[in-house]
């Protein structure tokens, strides 16, 4: 099972992923895009970081992201969803691996992170 990006406006998603848009009710998530340009860096600093970041992303694992991006860029590969995705995807198998070891799950997001 893998983590899905779509668009939120046009696609049924489970968790929303972007930045607050009043017009459309949706609060900030956060997994929004607050880069200013390198997300995955951005991203990766957050997972290494960031206290319980890294179990919030595993909870996306397998679920459909909604986003802006779907539809609107030439190139929906850069959306900041697909970095999203992918860590959740990667953390969730890596978790398994190491059967809910915390301290070995934390030593390993530290070196790929």
């Amino acid at each position: 099972m893998k983590t899905e990006v779509v668009h939120c406006m046009k696609d049924e998603y489970d968790v929303y992923i972007g930045r607050r848009n009043f017009k459309a009710g949706l609060p900030e998530s956060p997994f929004a895009n607050r880069s200013n340009g390198d997300f995955e860096n951005y991203f990766c600093k957050k997972l290494r970081d960031e206290p319980g970041f890294a179990a919030r992303v595993m909870n996306l694992h397998g679920k459909r992201l909604g986003c802006w991006c779907k539809g609107t860029h030439a190139d929906f590969s850069h959306c900041h969803g697909h970095v999203v995705a992918k860590w959740a995807d990667l953390i969730f198998d890596q978790w398994q691996k190491l059967s809910s070891d915390k301290e070995a799950m934390r030593k390993w997001i530290n070196e790929v992170a």
